[in-house]
């Protein structure tokens, strides 16, 4: 029975042993158990730490992407600006060669343009040299009181029409293109210089024939008409009409400064149907028109339909007809304009009292 006691209580002292074991095992593993779950919080909190890592990596990584992406653009903006620079570029490096070509005509221009100021030195010289002696034949001639019979020559027609140009022409055959591009178109009424003719005699009397040119300047008919009074009251030689024909412009503009109405109220009135016994027309401006000649077998059509129709206007306008000449040529080349002084001679009727020929085209339709 004791025995049995001392197995019992051995057995409870076993129990109780494990079960301290057991006690011991289970606070080790509840410790343990903490050791873990704080580390698994630890490494949780690790991993909280790691994904805000991460998501901060992430917004750089965007950020750089944009950035990258910026620069990107900005890149794309130098390139293109870059390619406007060179061509920018180019365009400055033709213009420079443009500019130095240009540099190289005007040169080019300036020793022309001192070559012709050489020549028009000369040139003034030499008309310096001419008008001295003309002076002087001029003084020789107020002291031996030599009659000077002055005839007149009224320049009518359209302005602009080469009036001016065909003036300084005839009182100045020396003209150079220079001179002609200096001249000034004006709307006044404007007289030369007598211009001396030839020698003619009169009653036994040795005579100096001069002529004077008057501009007309687009005048009315009653302008006109007194200044032919003023030549009739100063009772000075003949006077002939010159009448500028621009060929480049038409006859309807030409008409309204040469017409039927326009002549018979200028040159219709009886002083002047005395004074002006003679019209010369000068078509001006045949250089410009197309390589064909305005007179002769091979004539332009053009032009002489255009000499038909002055020459029936005339007839129209004049009653009794007027001696009338018909001249072409170009005030501005000088083509015609020796032609046109002898048409004038011959209206001036001084042709006799030169050995040369006088003769034009178209000459006197009596």
């Amino acid at each position: 029975m004791e025995g049995l006691v001392v197995a019992l209580l051995v057995s409870i002292v076993a129990l109780v042993v494990v079960v301290v074991w057991l006690g011991v095992q289970l606070r080790e593993h509840e410790q343990e158990h903490n050791v873990t779950l704080a580390q698994l919080q630890e490494a949780h909190q690790h991993n909280a730490e790691l994904l805000a890592q991460v998501d901060e990596s992430s917004q750089q990584r965007h950020e750089l992407i944009s950035r990258l992406e910026g620069h990107q653009r900005e890149r794309d903006v130098m390139s293109a600006n870059l390619g406007e620079q060179e061509r920018q570029v180019l365009d400055l490096r033709a213009q420079v060669t443009h500019l130095k070509s240009r540099s190289a005509q005007v040169e080019n221009q300036l020793s022309e343009y001192r070559t012709a100021n050489r020549d028009f030195d000369a040139q003034n010289a030499d008309l310096k040299r001419e008008l001295a002696h003309i002076s002087r034949i001029n003084m020789e001639l107020a002291k031996q009181a030599v009659p000077l019979r002055i005839h007149t020559v009224f320049m009518d027609g359209m302005s602009k029409g080469g009036k001016t140009t065909l003036m300084e022409r005839l009182t100045n055959p020396t003209a150079t293109p220079q001179d002609l591009d200096s001249i000034q178109s004006t709307m006044a009424q404007y007289r030369t210089s007598p211009v001396p003719l030839c020698w003619g005699e009169e009653n036994g009397v040795r005579v100096l024939h001069a002529v004077d040119f008057v501009d007309i300047a687009g005048g009315s008919p009653e302008q006109i008409g007194n200044m032919i009074d003023r030549h009739h009251k100063e009772n000075k030689g003949r006077a002939v009409a010159l009448m500028i024909w621009d060929v480049c412009v038409g006859i309807a503009k030409n008409a309204e400064y040469i017409s039927e109405v326009r002549l018979r109220a200028t040159y219709e009135r009886d002083v002047a149907r005395e004074v002006v016994s003679s019209i010369v027309v000068f078509f001006n401006k045949v250089d410009k028109l197309p390589d064909m000649p305005p007179q002769g077998p091979e004539a332009d059509p053009a032009m002489l339909e255009l000499r038909q129709h002055v020459d029936l206007l005339l007839q129209k306008s004049f009653n009794p007809r007027r001696d009338s000449w018909y001249v072409f040529g170009s005030a501005r080349s000088g083509a015609g304009v020796h032609e046109c002084l002898g048409a004038i001679v011959c209206g001036l009727e001084l042709d006799h009292l030169f050995t040369g020929s006088t003769e034009v085209y178209g000459s006197s339709d009596r």
